[in-house]
């Protein structure tokens, strides 16, 4: 008499499959809690980053100097009084030159450090007063003796010491704020410099010492202005509306120049319009971190489902090939450990360099993978099988989250592989027939 199979007996692999596939999503929970802690950690990251540029200074944007010069306006009513109303031009100078030196340093927090870094900016350049003929202003209507010189700086808690200006020989202190906010929102001035009315022509000089993070910018408001930055930095990344003409990127340092004139920014030499923006043209460096330990652990987090979807196939397989069960309640501790390797990644990464962290929790989960496969299916050979697989896997994710262009290529390219290697092995595989013969059970283990 033939034997009748029962519906779960001729479709076992199919129910197998079908079974894996949501066990695969339901493993995706647990993976995106991790996700989510990996957020959180990198928010107390940022916390602590804050913590420290409130003390020592911010992204750094240097404006300047410009002259605001108070003068006189008349206008006549209906019945011919003269009313008279003061108003402020604004002056930028003919040459700007300003060469910087940027030195970085690490600052800490707890567990979490921070890059930042001091620059010392020599300013040198020079003003003439025959520009503000192009305002159509009487020279007589200015009030030179009320001038003031201005200098915008985004973070006043980054100066570092005394600022002064050499102005034609004669050395003045600045002093702090912005008594012209609609121009420059945060800064520095002078008031009443020394001015010769007969002179055209006024040179300057500005030593700076300024602490900041992040970035250092400079607005380009000479009608010829050149900007020459170097500093100890690996990963500069140059930022702005203009590039430089010249830069040297060797080992961990880099110099860059600019040279930027007038007709490549929407602003003129003199005006009287409160409503420029002169940060708007910018030109300078970010101290660049191409990937931190918790960007590549989120980006390493985002192949989890690959992972344990891959995992998963190859004990299907050699479920399938060696005749052999793995119980769901095997696949469910394997894939356990698969999203473990993640903690494990993000706790020794906070303390160890992130490759070194890596080869940690590759190590310590491909370790207890194979031991338990070649334990539960009585089969070293299998149990290696696995392990190099698996270390194949850790190997290329390793290589695409180092990678910053070419990372979605690699990634691509790397899902191809696999699902050429998974047709190939399952070309000759006889799916309908399977159904209608038993796999052995793996030996009990004593």
């Amino acid at each position: 008499m033939q034997e009748t199979q029962t519906f779960g007996e001729r479709n076992r692999i199919a129910l197998k499959a079908a079974s894996l596939t949501i066990l695969t999503l339901l493993l995706l929970i647990p993976a995106s809690m991790i996700r989510n802690m990996v957020n959180e950690r990198s928010e107390r990251q940022f916390e602590a980053f804050e913590d420290i540029v409130a003390k020592w200074g911010g992204t750094q944007h240097i404006v300047g100097p410009l002259l605001a010069i108070p003068y006189f306006t008349y206008s006549q009513d209906q019945s011919g009084k003269t009313t008279q109303s003061k108003r402020t031009a604004y002056l930028l100078p003919e040459e700007l030159a300003i060469d910087g030196k940027i030195e970085t340093e690490k600052r800490h927090r707890g567990i979490y450090e921070i890059p930042v870094y001091r620059t010392q900016l020599e300013t040198k350049g020079k003003f003439s007063k025959s520009t503000l003929s192009k305002l159509n202003i009487a020279p007589e209507n200015f009030v030179w003796n009320e001038a003031t010189i201005v200098m915008g700086i985004s973070d006043l808690a980054g100066i570092d010491g005394k600022m002064a200006i050499n102005w034609n020989g004669k050395s003045l202190d600045f002093e702090p704020g912005s008594p012209y906010p609609g121009i420059l929102e945060s800064g520095v001035h002078i008031k009443h410099p020394f001015f010769n009315e007969e002179q055209n022509d006024y040179s300057f000089s500005i030593s700076t010492s300024v602490k900041g993070s992040r970035k250092l910018q400079v607005a380009p408001i000479g009608k010829s202005t050149t900007l020459k930055l170097g500093g100890n930095w690996e990963n500069p990344s140059f930022q702005g509306e203009f590039i430089p003409v010249t830069y040297d990127l060797t080992g961990n340092s880099f110099t860059a120049d600019w040279k930027v004139s007038n007709l490549n920014r929407n602003f003129m030499q003199a005006f009287t319009n409160d409503s420029y923006d002169l940060h708007q043209s910018s030109m300078g460096v970010e101290l660049f971190t191409p990937v931190d330990i918790y960007q590549k652990t989120e980006r390493s987090v985002k192949y989890a489902i690959l992972f344990i979807a891959l995992t998963f196939l190859i004990f299907f397989f050699i479920e399938l090939l060696n005749k052999k069960l793995f119980h769901p309640l095997q696949y469910i501790l394997v894939g356990f450990a698969l999203c473990l390797f993640y903690t494990l990644l993000l706790s020794f990464s906070e303390y160890l360099n992130f490759n070194l962290a890596y080869g940690i929790a590759t190590l310590m989960t491909l370790s207890l993978i194979t031991w338990y496969t070649a334990t539960v299916l009585r089969s070293p050979k299998l149990g290696f099988l696995v392990g190099a697989t698996l270390f194949i896997l850790y190997s290329f994710i390793f290589t695409v989250i180092q990678l910053q262009d070419f990372a979605l290529l690699m990634g691509s390219l790397g899902l191809f592989v696999v699902l050429v290697v998974t047709m190939y092995f399952s070309r000759h595989i006889d799916w309908y027939g399977l159904g209608n013969k038993k796999p052995e059970l793996a030996p009990e283990i004593e």
